[in-house]
């Protein structure tokens, strides 16, 4: 049995990870360390036998804790996860896994060097309507793929999102790490690389910082330019009443259209009748059922690798890396209003 100790009882760890690793055999929920005492105390009630502090290093100290997950507010990850690993703990960082990209490789230089083990979550790639996209350009139902473009377009503050016993207003604060980029870019730009893989030759992205927020931005646009010509735009925005399309995919043959996750994708063929005459073919496509709990699929990935069962991460160092990168380069390419490169792409 893998003992896991759980730096951060908020909602995330205690809605999103417990109930992914209580589904997970081999996995036990062993401590919790949390600042605040309801969140301490409601861990105890909801996960039997487990340990709580309030103090990191006498958390650190248990020696029943062999994986440590970080659930905390992004401006605490490197820090955190820094003493876990001269703790000798293998270590699970929620995205995303540090403020820049320096840190995240002084947290992957510190645990290559120790022999120890570090991932970053990824739980948005089982989202119904990201699997439809995905099986259906997996088919190649409308040819070479040309453009990419996510969106999620909503008016929501994330206020009520948060521990409303710590500080609900977090996600807006940027001595935090708050803003929409920290928090939704590691999970679009995922999606976008199981559909795109390919080296980025240049990013391009702006952002807006409005009605909820004075200090970070509440809304971000990046245009990816791929080596090869595709080009994928990520939009994700928290200040807009009016919605747009969740998915477009534009391809050779036709175009992929998915209004929300709950579908469906509605795909238009162009078939050629004659060089000069294309008709349309329309079909729909449901999207699957929704994996619950979200994420299980990357803690059994997690357990196999760490029992020695699968060698490789669903989200290696190396992958992990990359998406900072792109993130690294959003915050850049909107701040100096440029076209940029993105570290490691060549």
């Amino acid at each position: 049995m893998i003992g896991i100790g759980i730096v951060g009882l908020g909602k995330s760890g205690l809605d999103i990870h417990v109930p992914c690793i209580e589904a997970t055999t081999g996995f036990q929920v062993v401590a919790g360390c949390d600042v605040t005492p309801e969140r301490r105390q409601l861990a105890e009630q909801r996960i039997p036998g487990i340990r709580t502090y309030s103090d990191l290093d006498e958390f650190l100290a248990d020696k029943t804790i062999n994986l440590v997950i970080i659930t905390t507010p992004t401006a605490s990850h490197e820090a955190i996860a820094l003493k876990a690993i001269a703790a000798g703990k293998d270590l699970l960082i929620d995205k995303p896994m540090a403020l820049d990209l320096a840190g995240t490789d002084r947290i992957l230089d510190a645990a290559q060097n120790a022999g120890r083990m570090v991932t970053m979550f990824q739980n948005r790639r089982w989202e119904p309507g990201f699997q439809r996209i995905q099986q259906l350009l997996k088919d190649g139902i409308v040819g070479k793929i040309l453009g990419i473009e996510s969106r999620r377009i909503r008016f929501d503050s994330t206020f009520n999102y948060p521990a409303q016993e710590f500080r609900p207003t977090w996600r807006q604060e940027k001595a935090y790490g708050g803003g929409v980029i920290y928090d939704c870019v590691p999970h679009d730009v995922d999606q976008i690389l199981l559909l795109a893989p390919g080296a980025i030759a240049s990013l391009y992205a702006e952002t807006k910082t409005a009605v909820w927020s004075t200090e970070v931005e509440t809304a971000y646009f990046a245009s990816l330019i791929y080596r090869d010509g595709l080009n994928a735009k990520v939009e994700n925005c928290r200040i807009s009443p009016h919605g747009l399309p969740r998915w477009y995919v534009l391809g050779e043959e036709g175009s992929i259209l998915l209004e929300s996750d709950k579908g469906p994708a509605v795909v238009k063929r162009t078939v050629a009748k004659s060089a000069r005459v294309r008709t349309i073919e329309e079909s729909t496509h449901p999207v699957p059922d929704a994996i619950r709990p979200e994420g299980i699929l990357f803690y059994q990935n997690l357990i196999r690798v760490l029992e020695g069962k699968e060698d490789t991460l669903m989200v290696t160092p190396e992958y992990a890396r990359r998406v900072m990168a792109i993130m690294e380069a959003i915050h850049i390419s909107a701040r100096e209003n440029r076209v940029v490169k993105v570290d490691g792409e060549g």
